[in-house]
């Protein structure tokens, strides 16, 4: 049932997202529960899956919690499971797992002091590297990342000074974002 959620979602996701959700169920889904019909799976297998992951790459196990918690949510709906969901955090699973410790200590890159930047992009037009110039395009469009590593040149309107990222690369997806 597992595919056939994928295979339903899929077109709505980026390829990204379609293969962190196939490789995490492959790799720790399917092995554990994978031959047991969806009807049938359980709280304690549901648990045999997450435990030893929750504390040693609490991340993962938190997507996979929430991965398998859509597919028996969608597989009760289609009439295929008549219990409750197993997977369910809210009220269920958050009393059986313990709470993940969000309170890392995040050490942020120092910023570059904005009087030092004319000199940094400076630097940067020695060298026509593509790192070195598509960092500077980062810099200069306050961009994301992404955007800039995806660009095209047909995206490019030399003529004008603009570039219009499509609709379909933004993350709303709902309008072009011009640049």
């Amino acid at each position: 049932y597992a595919a056939t959620y994928i295979e339903t979602y899929r077109p709505t996701w980026g390829t990204k997202n379609e293969s962190q959700w196939r490789n995490t169920i492959e790799q720790y889904v399917t092995p554990a529960i994978g031959q047991i019909p969806v009807s049938d799976v359980s709280v304690d297998q549901v648990l045999t899956i997450l435990k030893p992951l929750w504390n040693r790459i609490p991340e993962t196990a938190k997507r996979l919690q929430g991965r398998i918690e859509r597919i028996l949510d969608a597989a009760i709906s289609e009439g295929y499971r008549s219990t409750s969901n197993p997977a369910r955090w809210r009220g269920h699973l958050s009393h059986l797992l313990p709470l993940r410790d969000t309170k890392k200590t995040i050490r942020h890159h120092p910023a570059l002091p904005y009087v030092k930047l004319p000199a940094f992009m400076a630097e940067l037009r020695l060298n026509s590297s593509s790192t070195h110039m598509t960092l500077a395009m980062l810099i200069l469009t306050a961009t994301r990342t992404s955007d800039v590593l995806n660009a095209t040149w047909g995206e490019m309107n030399w003529a004008e000074s603009l570039w219009i990222i499509p609709k379909e690369r933004t993350k709303a997806k709902t309008r072009e974002h011009r640049v």
